[in-house]
């Protein structure tokens, strides 16, 4: 199972005692596998604030940049005007140029990586120059990787 948004992982473990599915792809364990070799990067995590707050993506560790309370409430807001329409034309180079000021910010405080903690954001920030980690293309890479794994497997048996 596949949950493409990040905020759902928050509440995995409640989700797999309600529904006993336990092939739920565990974005947080990926994310990590994929840091592994990044522990001299001081990250920020660039995520809705229920991502963010309830620590999803907090590694012991590594260091961390954290946005303050007003960039994160802008982050939150580009997220949901982006949802209702704020996706083209002048809406969307606002929203993209409101993240860019975000992650400048960040830059200046000494972040390095920037964890993608939301389809959103991936989306808005594209294929802007800035070392990231995007966690949809993670997942999807894992997700990938079973179903070719899950075929190679079914083909020994048959």
């Amino acid at each position: 199972i596949v949950m493409v948004c990040n905020t759902i992982h928050v509440f995995l473990d409640k989700i797999q005692a309600v529904t006993g599915a336990h092939n739920i792809l565990p974005l947080p364990v990926i994310v990590k596998n994929a840091l592994s070799g990044s522990k001299n990067d001081v990250l920020c995590v660039l995520g809705t604030g229920l991502t963010v707050s309830r620590g999803l993506y907090d590694f012991p560790d590594f260091k961390y940049v954290t946005l303050d309370q007003k960039q994160q409430e802008n982050l939150c807001d580009i997220v949901v005007d982006y949802n209702s329409g704020g996706n083209e034309g002048e809406r969307l180079k606002k929203n993209k140029d409101g993240l860019l000021s975000i992650v400048e910010n960040c830059r200046a405080q000494g972040a390095t990586t920037f964890l993608l903690a939301c389809t959103e954001i991936s989306e808005l920030l594209g294929r802007e120059p800035i070392k990231r980690l995007d966690t949809l293309e993670l997942l999807i890479d894992e997700a990938v990787e079973k179903i070719v794994d899950s075929i190679k497997r079914s083909r020994l048996v048959t």
